[in-house]
């Protein structure tokens, strides 16, 4: 899951590009995986192994907002979405339920970005990242 974050042509006129509030899951099952009936449901693709989608969110959004962090409770099948920056830091929480979107168990145990041994600064666009995980 992400969500938030800058999107856009980070030009001069806006070096920050456009501020987000939308969630963002990256499916990595086949399309044998995932019916039909079920994509159709969860506006998840039906037919390629690895791709983003866009869930459609109900109730209320929090502001958009980047830097956010994020946790998942397997227990909930939630996510809790904290603070934030958009033009100020936000200290607020927001909720989501994911469970009729996430699939089996499993556990990533890091995430870095392939350059760097250890990042100490927010990992952005076009960074080659490996996933570990069972």
């Amino acid at each position: 899951f992400i969500f938030g974050g800058n999107s856009g042509d980070l030009d001069q006129a806006r070096p920050q590009g456009w501020r987000q509030n939308n969630i963002q899951v990256l499916e990595c099952a086949t399309s044998t995986q995932i019916s039909d009936d079920i994509a159709k449901e969860s506006s998840r693709p039906a037919e390629s192994a690895i791709s983003w989608f866009r869930p459609e969110l109900v109730g209320s959004s929090p502001c958009p907002r980047s830097d956010t962090p994020i946790i998942y409770s397997k227990d909930l099948g939630k996510i809790f979405v904290f603070g934030g920056w958009s033009s100020r830091w936000h200290d607020d929480i927001f909720t989501c339920d994911v469970a009729d979107i996430v699939g089996p168990p499993y556990n990533i145990f890091t995430v870095q970005a392939v350059d760097w041994a250890d990042a100490t600064s927010p990992i952005t666009g076009s960074v080659q990242l490996a996933i570990r995980g069972q």
